[in-house]
């Protein structure tokens, strides 16, 4: 047990990155990149590591180009989301068209985050830290962690106890 613990201690759960808004143009090549390149800064660190992310698979699979309208960007992305392979990605993208993704506009995202270097030592470090990465990028949404809940519990707490001494 003892070096079970010591092998898989590093490693947690998951936590989530939400992106949202029928504004961001993920058909643009450029806006892709961004979000790619926000999901490489948040998953090389010592506190999180990559997992699952739909458009990086995405864009291994379909070359975006220039030309890319979001009528097109949207048919493939029906098409790789009915692959097999792929179909696991299927809950990661809300549509605002009762998920049909042949029109319409995509709502939101998740990117999936794996934990690293777990335990309340390190959740509000984790926190800080990839939620600032998230906000310099400058869309709308949020990195999610259950953890954060109980790392914003203790804080409120820390704020409130010296008031009652």
């Amino acid at each position: 047990m003892a070096a079970q613990e010591r092998l898989y201690s590093d490693y947690g759960g998951f936590c989530f990155v939400i992106l949202h808004g029928t504004d961001i143009d993920y058909h643009n090549r450029t806006v892709a990149h961004k979000i790619l390149r926000l999901y490489a800064e948040l998953t090389t660190n010592d506190y999180a590591s990559r997992s699952d992310c739909w458009l990086e698979d995405f864009v291994s699979v379909v070359r975006l180009s220039s030309n890319t309208t979001r009528y097109t960007f949207l048919r493939q992305l029906k098409q790789f989301l009915i692959q097999p392979k792929y179909s696991k990605y299927r809950s990661d993208i809300l549509f605002d068209d009762d998920n049909n993704s042949s029109s319409g506009a995509i709502i939101a995202t998740k990117m999936i985050i794996r934990l690293r270097n777990i335990g309340m030592q390190n959740d509000t470090i984790r926190a800080k830290m990839l939620r600032s990465i998230f906000d310099a990028y400058g869309f709308n949404g949020f990195v999610y962690d259950t953890s954060f809940l109980v790392m914003v519990h203790l804080l409120i707490l820390i704020q409130i106890i010296p008031s009652f001494s």
